[in-house]
């Protein structure tokens, strides 16, 4: 050993291969060299399941907010459980991950296929909508698949993310969810039941109220509790309204709605007449 450790290490020059196994000089091209290198490849694994995706981005963001609640509220923490199904979700997503090799592109045929995807705004090299699904097409297949079956995966892809998927439960009815996660979710936590009470009449996605501010979302909860707790006849707050204790707060009043009054009188007069006509309507015009 002592040895080999004094043995003088060769010239660079003498274990290194020469330049001449490969190329026809010692001062070859840049063509020359771009046509022995070999492109760099990298791996990457795709989760194909858009269910799986778009739940993990709502349990992510519901699990920020009840670690923060569980801090400030007096209750059982909510955020282990989600860490829980944030866990599943992953594993499953996991599961639905496909492997693709994604290889440099020469270039020359980089160069092509800017040129072939002008931009259309000022400024920029290339469409920016065009461009990406090329370049992937391009760069990207899939494993065991040969090369520039990356176009069917970016079809594949836009379909996920463009469809809208259809849950069914075992009797087959549409529409119906899977997963009792969210049923049992729903049950158990009020205000995740009070959050969607508020966002789903109004189109308004529940990722999206989640990143209003905290003084936004508990105003928008108060207001919903508040109409809520109002009696659906005379709209005062069932906590002064209801109940015998409340019997002596309230009296009787009325008043007369002129324009009312009109259309129901001639809609009075609809009815009674010789020969009145089904679906007739009636409102009241200024006089």
């Amino acid at each position: 050993m002592a040895l080999q450790a004094l043995t003088p290490r060769p010239a660079r020059s003498h274990w290194r291969e020469p330049m001449t196994k490969h190329f026809m000089s010692d001062s070859p091209s840049i063509d020359e060299i771009m046509s022995v290198r070999k492109p760099r490849t990298e791996e990457l694994w795709l989760p194909l399941d858009n269910d799986v995706l778009a739940e993990i981005t709502e349990v992510e963001q519901l699990l920020a907010k009840a670690r923060r609640d569980d801090e400030r509220l007096n209750r059982v923490p909510q955020a282990p459980r989600l860490q829980e199904r944030l866990d599943e979700l992953h594993e499953a997503a996991a599961e639905a991950a496909v492997r693709f090799v994604c290889r440099e592109l020469p270039r020359k045929q980089y160069r092509d296929l800017i040129e072939a995807h002008p931009p259309v705004k000022e400024g920029r090299r290339w469409n920016d909508e065009t461009f990406g699904p090329a370049l992937i097409a391009a760069r990207v297949h899939r494993a065991g698949h040969p090369a520039g079956s990356g176009a069917g995966a970016v079809g594949h892809l836009e379909r996920l993310r463009h469809q809208r998927p259809v849950r069914r439960c075992d009797h087959g009815q549409r529409g119906a969810v899977e997963d009792p996660f969210w049923r049992e979710e729903l049950r158990r936590d009020r205000r995740l039941r009070a959050e969607l009470d508020y966002c789903v009449p109004r189109g308004i996605g529940h990722s999206d109220f989640l990143t209003w501010p905290d003084d936004d979302q508990d105003k928008a909860l108060a207001w919903l509790e508040d109409k809520n707790e109002r009696c659906a006849g005379c709209g005062q707050p069932r906590s002064i309204a209801w109940g015998d204790e409340n019997a002596h707060r309230w009296v009787g009043d009325q008043t007369t709605c002129h324009a009312c009054a009109a259309a129901e009188s001639q809609a009075h007069l609809v009815r009674e007449g010789e020969g009145s006509v089904a679906g007739v309507k009636t409102f009241p015009v200024p006089s």
